[in-house]
């Protein structure tokens, strides 16, 4: 922290005032001595510094507490970042899916496993399979299409899928066709060129 504390500033600033009015009186009184001005100069300018200390150090203490109220501010008002998820699909169940606003529920393989809609959660993988069909999400996690896929904010509730293979994906439980308007989505579909960038 830069300057002193001021423990009193009312009393510092009645000190300087009345060290400069002592010094001016002195200044316009020619039978001041010449030691007494010297004296009345350096009390002055004493006075002074010692206020620009104090008050220097009040401002720097001000201006402390704002930073740090503001930086909490910023913690406090910055919107965690919400995850996302990818559903793949077709170009024509892309259209589809766009124009419901919704993704319809299947049935996943194996007794026991809820009706829902198969999603990969972050870190992405690759967004389609290569020319000699490895890599992207139909050899990764059994997707039936890897066209297009649809994005959006990850909702609660979503269970684990590790029996596809993948360890990123998951299953969002659904009885019937599952509503992603409200979660930010956005659709995709996947350039050809793809299959030859990796």
């Amino acid at each position: 922290m830069l300057g002193l504390p001021c423990v009193n500033p009312l009393g510092t600033l009645i000190a300087a005032h009345d060290s400069f009015r002592d010094w001016g009186e002195a200044e316009g009184n020619t039978k001041t001595s010449a030691g007494k001005l010297l004296w009345m100069r350096a009390g002055a300018f004493t006075h002074f510094g010692l206020a620009t200390l104090e008050f220097s150090g009040y401002a720097s203490m001000a201006m402390g507490a704002f930073g740090e109220a503001g930086g909490a501010f910023g913690e406090a008002g910055r919107a965690p970042e919400v995850p996302r998820v990818r559903h793949y699909t077709s170009r024509a169940g892309l259209e589809g899916i766009r124009n419901d606003g919704a993704i319809n529920a299947s049935r996943a393989f194996g007794p026991g496993r809820p009706l829902g809609v198969d999603v990969e959660t972050q870190p992405f993988g690759p967004e389609a399979d290569n020319i000699f069909g490895q890599g992207g999400p139909r050899a990764r996690m059994g997707a039936l299409s890897d066209e297009a896929f649809v994005e959006f904010d990850a909702p609660e509730g979503m269970i684990s899928t590790p029996y596809t293979g993948a360890p990123n994906t998951a299953r969002i439980v659904s009885d019937g066709p599952f509503d992603i308007s409200g979660l930010n989505p956005t659709y995709r579909v996947v350039p050809f060129w793809k299959r030859f960038w990796w």
